[in-house]
């Protein structure tokens, strides 16, 4: 993972205790995959798990992007490859709960099998072009500043606002703790592969 600058801060017993407790995994994110999640997170993540708890209800960790698509989407199949895409990275199936033995906090990453991205989808072909827009810029900062529950969904949703025939707006929000960087290239290009029906492989395991 990709660690961000938040100016928060982690007093040096807890990051002493989470260097030790992570100085053996060493995961790293190959170049074919979503940072996946093992037994424990990284550094980075527990970085970002300890500025998400302390505000829960903020969007400073969301990572946004607005996509748009043309041609003949089929938005059934389409969210059929996101899901597939998140039966490769577990990082998209994972939720997250305080240890409630750890007196420091410490949270307990979840791999759930059938977990999928949040979705959504608004038909604005009905309306003017200048309302159009205005709903496109509402919802897009609705979704944009909405904050994630770790606790129970996945850390990627998704929003598909149809806005003529042959076009559609992706609104793609995902949580800092299972994205970086290199999630983008990486999302897309599985996401073109599902789309098209050309088998995923399997992702890389992290090792240890």
């Amino acid at each position: 993972m990709t660690d961000i600058d938040t100016g928060a801060r982690l007093d040096e017993r807890r990051l002493e205790l989470l260097r030790r407790r992570l100085h053996e995994r060493g995961l790293t994110a190959g170049a074919d995959e979503i940072p996946n999640i093992g037994e424990a997170l990284t550094e980075g993540q527990l970085r970002m798990w300890f500025v998400h708890a302390a505000d829960p209800s903020g969007a400073l960790l969301n990572v946004c992007l607005s996509y748009r698509l043309t041609g003949d989407v089929d938005v059934a199949r389409l969210r059929d490859a996101v899901n597939a895409v998140a039966r490769r990275h577990s990082v998209l199936r994972t939720t997250y709960r305080t240890d409630a033995d750890s007196e420091l906090g410490l949270p307990v990453p979840t791999v759930h099998p059938d977990l999928t991205p949040g979705w959504a989808e608004h038909d604005l072909t009905e309306l003017s072009e200048r309302a159009r827009q205005l709903r496109l810029q509402v919802i897009a900062q609705r979704e944009f500043d909405r904050p994630f529950d770790l606790g129970a969904e996945s850390p990627l949703r998704i929003t598909v606002m149809r806005t003529a025939a042959d076009e559609l707006v992706l609104l793609l929000v995902a949580h800092h703790i299972a994205w970086d960087d290199g999630s983008w290239e990486v999302f897309f290009t599985d996401l073109t592969s599902a789309y098209t029906g050309d088998p995923l492989k399997p992702a890389p395991r992290a090792s240890s």
